[in-house]
């Protein structure tokens, strides 16, 4: 199956103290903690937030099945009270690869990386 790289970055202006997230239909390559205290496994897919409340940002690069146009990829967070999911595919196609999550309060951004591919 073809696969395309992708880049996710995440930001929620009041962050919960905990979930997990998981990726349907793509693996995790690399991923960090950007901005807020807290701890973040690549291996559990696990959020542990000590300055829960507060602004966290976090980057994620994936392996996603599908080609530039045709991405299969979900990107969820749950085992919190504030649950989401979005397409990736959704989020590329929104003007400058934004979108707004308006519930949990967070903002995902996402890029194919074409260098990486190269």
């Amino acid at each position: 199956m073809k696969t395309t790289l992708v880049n996710i970055t995440l930001e929620w202006l009041n962050a919960p103290a905990a979930g997990r997230f998981e990726f349907p239909h793509a693996e995790v390559i690399g991923g960090t903690l950007i901005v807020g205290w807290g701890d973040l496994s690549l291996e559990t897919y696990e959020l542990k937030m000590s300055s829960a409340g507060e602004l966290c940002r976090m980057c994620f690069a994936l392996r996603a099945e599908g080609d530039e146009d045709h991405i299969q990829s979900v990107v969820r967070f749950t085992d919190t009270d504030r649950t989401f999911e979005f397409s990736i595919a959704d989020v590329l196609r929104q003007d400058r690869e934004e979108l707004r999550l308006e519930e949990p309060g967070v903002k995902v951004v996402a890029e194919i990386d074409y260098f990486a591919m190269l």
